[in-house]
């Protein structure tokens, strides 16, 4: 639970990495957003995180709803506990405790006789309208945030509206970190992006970060180029052979360990088949190949490895391959670069086929270039061997330009399968175009794919 000496965990691993390591205990936290951002699922996450630590923790709500709607809507969440309720979390009206008369002294009387740490202020908005007398609100704040950090209670407060509206302004000068939500359409769909806007003593991952709503609560999925360059590990020597002779022979004995490839060809020409193979090879629980597929379904790969001989059921069986689907249809990149990079933290990965690029590099669109500079920055940093696989014009041939293209930066090694008519039927032709450090031998192969596997022959 603690990150960090006098910081705490918000409980939603990719908001900690964008805050720099959690909060600050004893600071007051606003988040701001719209209806329907989950501003109040965000602040009910992180004290239920709280409690599980036996912190003792207060929701003052300002809604007139009342607690049993709350409590009705965080069933549906995982992180909800009902067994907390009563014990590590007690809930109260805002409106039945912050009187004229008492105002900000009878708040802090009622959190010191409850002897909450932690304090979730739900719906301020619905109790002061802010607009009208702003710089009382600051004052209010101000008194609260320096006794409550004073004994050591931390403050979030959910507030609705644009967190860059100038209105908001005098109010989050008070605060010690504020969270903006951002919640809208962009074309046909519905984006979330999340956003810190001011923290105190550390330092944040800047700019905006998708975040989606699901039955575990927020998942806030940091931009990969916002992340500072990775620490390099010793890069991995030799090769990583296809284990197939005829073609590792033109390749010097196999990729270079810890470099990037691109397999380009067109629809039918066994990318997908050569990749699998590829992944195969050496592929053990200590030593994980990880297929990440936009299309097929691990069924379908199944079936495929079966039909020419590969044994991919014995290696997902043991896990010395692991298969990752992602939906095609409304494709979230950063997704994707997340689930990377959680599984090389837990897993000992040394090679990673992404099949296929194209459609990660369309969802990315402007972004394509960065994006796939910071992949590669933390491919090398993590040592893992990167196969991606691309469709080309079979116009083309075996001439593939990627001349100020975005794949161009994944394309340290660039291998090419071209389709051929010869003697009435259609020869899968493969050649290698470039290996960035290594030399290699230009020369043509065939490549067959049948019940009896996948093997490559002179052309």
């Amino acid at each position: 639970m603690t990150t960090q000496a006098s910081h705490l965990s918000t409980g939603i691993a990719g908001l900690d990495a964008i805050l720099g390591g959690g909060f600050a205990t004893g600071a007051l936290i606003f988040i701001v957003g719209p209806p329907g951002s989950g501003k109040t699922v965000l602040g009910s996450t992180i004290i239920f995180t709280v409690a599980r630590s036996e912190i003792p923790s207060l929701i003052l709500s300002a809604y007139s709803e009342g607690h049993d709607k709350l409590l009705q809507h965080l069933q549906g969440f995982t992180f909800f506990d009902p067994s907390q309720i009563g014990t590590m979390v007690r809930l109260m009206s805002l409106n039945d405790i912050l009187t004229e008369e008492g105002g900000v002294n009878q708040l802090i009387d009622t959190i010191r006789a409850e002897r909450a740490q932690f304090v979730l202020i739900d719906g301020f908005q619905g109790l002061l309208p802010l607009s009208r007398d702003p710089d009382s609100v600051r004052r209010m704040l101000s008194s609260l945030s320096s006794q409550l950090s004073y004994i050591g209670v931390t403050v979030v407060v959910t507030l609705a509206g644009d967190v860059h509206d100038l209105q908001f302004h005098p109010v989050l000068t008070t605060a010690d970190l504020v969270i903006g939500l951002h919640y809208g359409l962009e074309k046909l769909n519905h984006v979330r992006y999340i956003e810190v806007v001011k923290v105190r003593g550390q330092a944040q991952l800047p700019g905006l970060h998708p975040y989606q709503i699901q039955a575990t609560g927020l998942r806030v999925l940091p931009r990969i180029e916002s992340y500072p360059e990775p620490s390099t590990r010793p890069r991995p020597s030799g090769r990583a052979p296809f284990g197939l002779p005829e073609f590792d022979e033109l390749l010097q004995g196999g990729l270079t360990a810890g470099t990037t490839t691109v397999l380009a060809g067109a629809v039918g020409s066994g990318k997908t088949t050569l990749a699998l193979h590829w992944g195969l090879q050496g592929a053990q629980p200590d030593a994980v190949s990880i297929y990440v597929t936009f299309r097929e379904y691990p069924e379908q790969l199944q079936l495929k490895s079966e039909t020419f001989g590969l044994r991919l059921a014995e290696a997902t069986a043991s896990g010395a391959l692991r298969i990752v689907r992602i939906p095609p249809v409304e494709l979230v990149p950063d997704e994707v670069a997340n689930t990377l990079l959680d599984m090389f933290h837990t897993l000992q990965v040394r090679r990673l086929i992404i099949d296929d690029i194209g459609l990660l590099l369309r969802a990315l669109g402007d972004r394509a270039r960065d994006y796939c500079a910071a992949l590669v920055e933390h491919f090398y940093g993590e040592g893992v061997t990167t196969l991606c696989t691309m469709e080309s014009n079979p116009l083309e041939g075996p001439w593939l330009n990627l001349t100020d293209q975005p794949v161009a930066l994944l394309a340290e090694n660039l291998l090419v399968i071209y389709q051929e008519e010869s003697a009435g039927r259609v020869r899968h032709l493969l050649t290698v175009l470039q290996m960035r450090f290594s030399s290699f031998d230009r020369s043509l192969r065939e490549l067959t794919m049948d019940a009896n596997g996948v093997r490559v022959l002179d052309a």
